[in-house]
């Protein structure tokens, strides 16, 4: 049992090691950078989205095939796939080889694909694989390009802030429909005060009147009163008759 203890130590150890190599990328060898640009005016030269692509190795590499393709959305020129690197073959129209490059050391490749459909400012437009004595599993990486000058993502974008605008132009709409609304609420509620306060002036001059006639009548009742205790006393009664009337045409008037 106490022999069994560093066997089962140093298996553990290469379990470890071994898995570390395992999940280390296998891309991490080599580095691939790109440079692209994009006309996208008109013409079929200004279409072509001009890729630059650099491979940089981080261990010294040998055999190294690297082929390139066009993605879903592109087509690539078939004569456009160049190096200007002498330890750079182009063995076809898309394959490259290098027998060895060492790290500090670069190699270019040059290639032009068209977009046959543009979705986005910003897509994949190409794909890189390579495999080579270090790495004999192909790796597959892809090429992004600026496509902002597309007039299709120019037209897109006018699109969109057209559509900005028109909400914008919504909103506005609707906050000067509400400021419309309480305009008209401000002109009824006026309205329906100016109708009250003359409601209470009628009412008044209506209870005013009748108060009037009210009194009015009784002193009309007083006269006819006296008008019976002065029958006997004619001086009495033409006084009293020429006070009704007086009475009644300040009334009338």
């Amino acid at each position: 049992m106490r022999q069994s203890r560093p066997r089962v130590g140093l298996t553990l150890i290469l379990l470890v090691v071994a898995v570390g190599l395992l999940a280390s990328p296998a891309s991490a060898d080599i580095n691939i950078t790109h440079d692209d640009s994009y006309d996208g005016q008109e013409g079929e030269d200004e279409q072509a989205i001009k890729l630059n692509m650099t491979i940089e190795p981080q261990v010294v590499t040998e055999n190294l095939e690297v082929t390139v393709d066009d993605a879903p959305g592109t087509l690539l020129d078939p004569e456009s796939p160049n190096s200007p690197n002498p330890g750079v073959e182009q063995v076809a129209d898309d394959e490259f080889f290098v027998e060895e490059i060492e790290p500090g050391q670069t190699a270019s490749i040059t290639f032009e694909v068209y977009p046959k459909s543009i979705r986005e400012a910003e897509q994949d437009v190409a794909f890189v694989r390579w495999q080579s004595d270090q790495v004999p599993s192909t790796q597959t990486e892809s090429l992004e390009a600026d496509l902002s000058n597309s007039p299709l993502i120019e037209l897109e974008s006018a699109r969109e802030r057209n559509s900005d605008l028109r909400e914008e132009n919504a909103d506005l709409e609707s906050e000067i429909e509400s400021i419309e609304n309480w305009r008209w609420y401000g002109i009824a509620l006026s309205i329906m005060g100016v109708v009250i306060a003359a409601i209470g002036v009628v009412t008044a001059v209506v209870w005013g009147r009748r108060q009037t006639d009210s009194a009015y009548g009784e002193a009309i009742s007083e006269l006819d009163d006296l008008k019976r205790e002065f029958e006997t006393n004619s001086t009495g009664y033409n006084r009293v008759e020429n006070k009704k009337k007086e009475l009644e045409e300040e009334w009338d008037q």
